[in-house]
């Protein structure tokens, strides 16, 4: 079993972090993104969309020798909140940032599910779980989508 070890001192950096991703989220530019992604999404934009991958560069955009965390899970969440910061500060496109109140639930769901949890395939036992926002974005408005191979198109849909 893994030891987690929690630094106050790279708590103390995250939440540093986090703060500042809620002050680039309260940026009155990430509203207008988030309601031209949307307009975007129901093919009604108002202007090309633009979205810069960043991910295969990440190495460049937050060096790991500018992490300040110790602890290996610590550092992991670090470069994620940098490379956020990163992207709203340099970058310059469309990307947008937010936070959004969800009904999580921030481990009870371990109580109802019991060892099923800690024995997925993909999980690691007894690794740190949080709670965080993913966010996926389209890059090119109007192309047709499709389902899998091998399964007809649908002729009603409900709700």
């Amino acid at each position: 079993m893994d030891t987690w070890i929690v630094n106050t001192e790279d708590i103390s950096i995250l939440r540093s972090l986090c703060r500042r991703q809620g002050e680039i989220a309260q940026d009155p530019i990430m509203a207008e993104r988030r309601w031209l992604w949307k307009q975007h999404s129901a093919l009604r934009s108002m202007r090309p969309m633009f979205l810069a991958e960043t991910s295969g560069v990440l190495d460049e955009c937050v060096p790991i020798s500018s992490l300040r965390c110790t602890e290996p899970w610590a550092r992991d969440l670090e470069r994620g909140l940098r490379d956020l910061v990163y992207r709203y500060e340099q970058v310059g496109d469309d990307f947008g940032i937010g936070f959004r109140l969800e009904d999580v639930p921030l481990g009870f769901e371990q109580a109802f599910q019991g060892q099923i949890v800690l024995h997925d395939a993909v999980v690691n036992d007894d690794d740190l779980a949080f709670a965080i926002a993913v966010r996926m974005g389209v890059f090119l408005g109007g192309a047709p989508v499709r389902g899998p191979a091998g399964v007809a198109d649908a002729v009603l849909a409900i709700h």
